[in-house]
């Protein structure tokens, strides 16, 4: 498996069913921290854009989500107080 090759430390969560749907629910049931990051595996995110979507969750948003809709350097977030807002990062 490449990601063990490239991350010996790497824990992989098989799902117990079919769909993405399924895959994500099995991850996130399995996630063992207080920050869940996903990525599709086809490549279509770039992974060190990670930190500008964590800044935001550190800084009290419950929610963060790029968007290719929102626009270059947007991402939703939601904040802790519920109201929507927007917060400057790279996008997904």
């Amino acid at each position: 498996m490449v990601a063990r090759t490239l991350r010996p430390d790497i824990r992989v969560v098989l799902q117990d069913g079919r769909g993405k749907g399924n895959a994500l629910a099995c991850g996130f049931a399995a996630a063992q921290g207080s920050i869940i990051v996903m990525l599709d595996a086809d490549g279509s995110t770039d992974p060190a854009e990670i930190d500008a979507f964590v800044a935001p969750l550190l800084a009290g948003h419950d929610f963060v989500k790029g968007s290719r809709f929102l626009g270059t350097g947007a991402v939703r977030t939601s904040p802790a107080s519920g109201e929507p807002a927007i917060a400057c990062c790279s996008p997904c």
